[in-house]
C-alpha cells in the first residue's frame, strides 16, 4: 500500500500480532498446568493429612470427621477432601448422625 510516497508492509503487523497471541497462549497454558498441579498436590497432602496424622484445631478434625465419615459410614455421600460446598452443590451431602437417628 503506497500513501503520498509512504509504504506499508501488511504482514508485519500479522507477524507481531502471531507471536503476542502465541506468547499468550503459551502463558495461558502453563498457568492452567501449573495450577492445576497445585491444586492436585493441596489436595493429595491434605487427604494424606486427614489419613495418617491427629489433627489438633477444630477446623481440620472437623475435616477430618467429615471425611473419615464418606470411607466408614456413607460411602456414597461426603465426596469432598477439603470442604464440603461440593458435596453441597451436587447433592452429595451426608446427613448428619442426628439427623439420620430422627428418621
Amino acid at each position: 500500500m503506497v500513501a503520498q510516497g509512504f509504504t506499508v508492509d501488511l504482514n508485519k503487523p500479522l507477524v507481531f500480532q502471531s507471536i503476542i497471541i502465541s506468547l499468550s497462549n503459551a502463558i495461558h497454558y502453563a498457568s492452567t498446568v501449573w495450577g492445576r498441579f497445585t491444586g492436585l498436590c493441596v489436595y493429595d497432602v491434605t487427604h494424606y493429612y486427614l489419613h495418617h496424622e491427629q489433627p489438633s484445631r477444630e477446623v481440620t478434625k472437623n475435616l477430618k470427621k467429615y471425611h473419615l465419615n464418606h470411607h466408614f459410614r456413607i460411602q456414597n455421600k461426603g465426596f469432598s477432601i477439603t470442604s464440603s460446598l461440593w458435596d453441597k452443590v451436587f447433592g452429595t451431602l451426608p446427613q448428619t448422625r442426628s439427623a439420620a437417628k430422627s428418621r
